[in-house]
């Protein structure tokens, strides 16, 4: 019982330090064994184990005892540890307990019959007998072949057999690494995954379990499910004994998949446009998801993938469409990149577009004076407060705080009143801003008529008799 507790804390502790547990054990001592500080506690470890990478140690009070975590740069199935190890602290040796944290003791000490003939090494291995009995039968006595027999030579017969690539296959199926759990709870463990992000790892795992036949791939899917995910797995079995693990990923997609309809499904794609606010490669990260789903779906082709996902970011994007422009994406339609390509050149596109930004605003020119920028609009306000009234009104403060139409105070940049009525203290950079961007803005060159007209008197008024 003491064994297994060690392990489960080992493993636990594992999971916070982010060790594998396959490259990891767990050595216990008593607290007052261990008197020396982690650094010679290091160099001890790595004297004694070269192979070891990280260790990290805590010292239990509750249970007068001192653990120590150790990962290695290898499995820990090909160190040959021993039950204990013996560390030299110089003062004395200390005698550490060893807690393996995976299974690989367990499973040396036992064959499944069941996993060698799901793999096919045991009609490997008779057909290699059969093989070979006959060989030798036909060497022993090549004058007199069997009548059953067909008459051939040595050399039709295979000279290697096909029982140690399958013997190694059976190897690599009993070691591996387990998918993460699933449940398909509304609030998932924190070991589970929920199903959109399980169902991705899953399905590039299928892909690199290319070699291996669908007993297997249906045993490592099953062992990864919890409740109530395993009992939709079950209820399909007993409905289906010859079902395949293609047909188990199915039956949950139905189960805790996206519920809209293929239609729906293939309209949400097209409909997907840039939002304000997001860059492209989010769009185009959130369009990816989308597509994913419909391929699994069936929806879409697989091998239309590549040119329908281009095709709807052009017609998504809205906001940075100079970006279709630089990329030249119009022009790709006949030849779409792939989603990695196409990611990697959005990215670049944006973080060119950010550092020419950047660059801009480092280097945009000063604002020109306060006292130039008021000396080249203030004839302007001078013509139009001389010009004559046509009607008379009656709050006469606020008529001469309209006669420009820059509506705002030379002396503090602030909204309603004029230089020579403002109660603030002077501010020349909020004057500088709104002049230039009055300036830049085009309206300093028409305002709706009158300053064309006061441009004519000035020309006028400027012209000398001859």
């Amino acid at each position: 019982m003491a064994s297994t507790a060690l392990r489960e804390l080992g493993l636990d502790w594992c999971k916070k330090e982010d060790f594998r547990p396959i490259h990891s054990i767990l050595l216990s001592s008593k607290l007052n064994t261990v008197p020396v500080g982690n650094n010679f506690l290091s160099l001890a470890l790595g004297s004694v184990l070269p192979s070891v990478e990280n260790f990290c140690r805590k010292d239990d009070k509750e249970h007068n005892r001192t653990l120590l975590l150790l990962d290695f740069a290898v499995p820990v199935s090909s160190l040959g540890l021993g039950p204990e190890i013996r560390l030299d602290l110089g003062v004395s040796q200390v005698v550490f307990s060893l807690t393996r944290l995976d299974d690989s003791a367990s499973q040396s000490q036992r064959v499944s019959i069941r996993e060698l003939r799901e793999s096919g090494a045991i009609d490997a291995w008779r057909s290699n007998q059969a093989t070979n009995s006959q060989n030798s039968a036909m060497f022993s006595n090549p004058s007199s072949p069997s009548p059953n027999s067909p008459t051939t030579t040595p050399s039709a017969y295979p000279t290697s057999s096909d029982f140690p690539q399958a013997f190694a296959r059976c190897s690599l199926a009993a070691n591996y690494r387990k998918l993460r759990c699933f449940s398909g709870l509304p609030s998932p463990a924190r070991d589970e995954d929920p199903y959109l992000t399980w169902i991705d790892h899953v399905e590039g795992q299928m892909d690199e379990w290319q070699d291996l036949d669908d007993g297997e791939k249906r045993k490592r899917i099953r062992e990864a499910l919890r409740p109530p995910s395993l009992n939709i797995v079950n209820d399909l079995r007993r409905d289906d004994p010859d079902a395949t693990a293609l047909d188990y990923l199915k039956a949950l997609d139905v189960a805790f998949g996206d519920t809209s309809s293929d239609d729906e499904l293939f309209i949400k794609f097209h409909s997907m446009r840039q939002k304000e606010g997001d860059s492209p490669s989010k769009f185009l990260t959130s369009l990816q998801d989308c597509l994913r789903r419909a391929i699994r779906r069936g929806v879409i082709p697989h091998e239309k993938a590549n040119k329908v996902r281009l095709s709807q970011f052009i017609k998504g994007i809205l906001f940075d469409e100079m970006l279709l422009v630089n990329l030249h994406l119009r022009d790709q339609l006949d030849r779409p990149p792939s989603s990695l390509t196409l990611l990697s050149r959005v990215r670049k596109q944006e973080e060119e577009t950010l550092a020419k930004q950047t660059s801009r605003r480092e280097t945009a020119p000063l604002p020109l004076p306060a006292q130039f920028l008021q000396h080249a609009v203030q004839p302007h306000n001078e013509r139009h407060q001389q010009q004559p009234k046509p009607k008379p009104r009656q709050n006469h403060q606020k008529e001469d705080d309209k006669g420009t139409l820059l509506d705002f105070c030379f002396g503090c940049g602030e909204v309603g009143h004029i230089r020579r009525r403002c109660p603030n203290p002077s501010s020349p950079d909020a004057v500088n801003q709104k002049l230039i961007r009055f300036i830049l803005s085009g309206q300093s060159g028409n305002g709706q008529g009158r300053q064309q007209r006061g441009s004519q008197v000035s020309y006028k008024s400027q012209q000398t008799p001859m």
